[in-house]
């Protein structure tokens, strides 16, 4: 058995590429990715995973520095075990948003991430263009000497102010008008997920991740944190 067998889920909707040596990658009819990575080294997680507010502005400080911004990070019971829930944005170039929904599971000497990568393609900005002009239509938001007040905001800090944070378009509840939005993608293939992962006891009787370790920090990863590439 290999790591990569000690999580299963429910794979309807993507077809399995392959292995490499750290990760096994599946892909979607989207174009979606999805990798399970497994990591022989402790979690390089800064807080015990108790401490949600502490996790978040960690998260978010190094995804600013990255470019990206939370849509959503939650601490879950998936399987009985723990794990970091989170959606992210990361801006693409030219222009569009990809979005990265992960579930971490952390335990004292190893780690398993399982990552769904949305990208937008296409015609991009559709959703917030729409959104917006609804938004305004009916006095939810406004515009003040060019800007949109009250469009953007962190999710978890409204005194936060960033360059690129969570927009009202991104809320779920406009998924099911924009069904076929990466983001969209990423929410409907993290709840399928989230109700079929399981967990091999041989994962399950882990010592648990209590707090981060006293070692050196692994290094740094070969490709982008956000990408798994084709």
């Amino acid at each position: 058995m290999t790591p990569f067998d000690l999580i299963t889920f429910d794979e309807t909707g993507f077809r399995k590429e392959g292995d490499r040596p750290d990760l096994r990658v599946w892909r979607s009819d989207y174009g979606d990715g999805m990798g399970l990575y497994y990591f022989a080294i402790p979690p390089n997680i800064p807080v015990p995973l108790d401490q949600i507010d502490a996790l978040r502005a960690s998260i978010r400080s190094m995804l600013t520095a990255a470019g990206g911004a939370i849509i959503e990070l939650e601490v879950v019971d998936v399987n009985g075990v723990p794990s970091i829930r989170q959606i992210i944005k990361k801006p693409q170039q030219p222009t569009g948003m990809t979005y990265v929904g992960s579930f971490t599971f952390p335990f004292r000497d190893r780690s398993l991430v399982l990552k769904i990568q949305c990208e937008e393609r296409g015609v991009t900005g559709m959703r917030e263009a729409v959104v917006l002009d609804q938004l305004l239509g009916n006095g939810s938001v406004t515009i003040s000497d060019g800007k949109v007040e009250g469009w953007s905001a962190d999710p978890y800090d409204a005194s936060i102010q960033l360059p690129l944070m969570r927009n009202l378009a991104e809320d779920s509840g406009y998924d099911a008008q924009f069904p076929d939005h990466p983001l969209s993608r990423a929410r409907r293939a993290m709840t399928q997920l989230q109700t079929s992962l399981r967990l091999h006891d041989a994962l399950r009787d882990l010592p648990p991740f209590d707090g981060p370790s006293a070692a050196p920090p692994p290094p740094a990863p070969k490709r982008p944190w956000w990408r798994f590439g084709r």
